[in-house]
């Protein structure tokens, strides 16, 4: 029989609790930036469809297609992330969301036709996607782990059955 490790067991290298306030508030803003950023990108090309199909040009169906892709990918694609953070670590799947989100967003405002917009609107909402699962994750911590050193907890656990 192989050895097992037991992963809640191993050594942390960079422990939260030991991180001075700052870093903890730059923590938590980032995140806090990255799970309101999700939720503006579904959203942001709404007010700008009339003038997307007439500048690319385009038909309502290829820009609702493009809002209907990126709404599908944003839910599917963190089942991805999720598996990709367990086995190489939250960072780097924050990098690389972040880093398609944001391919994804320049190029589909600099996009010419109605093409790359939708490609790239699956790709950011590829990116986004991680952003949501990553950020409601750390929050869901049990209580227990929440103590005066850690100072980014909830104030209030409501709804813990534990």
């Amino acid at each position: 029989m192989q050895n097992q490790v037991n992963i809640e067991f191993v050594p942390v290298l960079d422990d939260p609790r030991t991180w001075s306030s700052t870093r903890k508030n730059v923590v938590l803003f980032i995140i806090s930036a990255a799970a309101m950023i999700a939720g503006l990108g579904a959203n942001i090309q709404n007010p700008a469809i009339q003038q997307m199909e007439e500048q690319l040009p385009a038909t309502s169906s290829q820009i609702s297609l493009s809002l209907s892709l990126f709404i599908l990918l944003q839910g599917t694609v963190p089942l991805l992330w999720s598996a990709l953070s367990e086995i190489k670590g939250r960072r780097l799947v924050y990098i690389l969301s972040v880093g398609l989100s944001t391919v994804g967003c320049i190029v589909t405002a600099l996009a010419p036709n109605i093409g790359l917009v939708i490609g790239f609107r699956c790709l950011q909402g590829a990116g986004y996607g991680d952003s949501r699962y990553l950020t409601c994750c750390p929050s869901a911590e049990p209580p227990y782990l929440c103590n005066e050193q850690l100072r980014i907890c909830h104030i209030d656990w409501r709804g813990y059955a534990g």
